[in-house]
């Protein structure tokens, strides 16, 4: 049995538009100066003195795009035996 989508299409959009929006505005607490230096050299917006890192828009599309895709999953399926 195939599992059922988890989001609808239109459910999809939305959530992707808020996780841009806080990794550019919000970002994450980095509390390794090395890490926030490699994150800054890689093009992340870094404040040292907060331990914080916002990711412009730009770069995490460009990571997502890097990504593998997974193949989709076969409907046919082979029992052992």
């Amino acid at each position: 049995m195939l599992a059922e989508p988890r989001f609808a299409e239109i459910d999809v959009e939305p959530l992707i538009e808020g996780v841009y929006r806080t990794l550019e505005k919000v970002g994450v607490l980095c509390e390794n100066a090395t890490l926030l230096a490699a994150l800054e050299a890689l093009g992340a917006r870094v404040d040292a003195a907060s331990q914080r890192a916002c990711f412009p828009r730009e770069l995490v599309a460009e990571f997502v795009a890097s990504l593998p895709r997974p193949e989709p999953p076969s409907a046919v399926f082979t029992l052992p035996g």
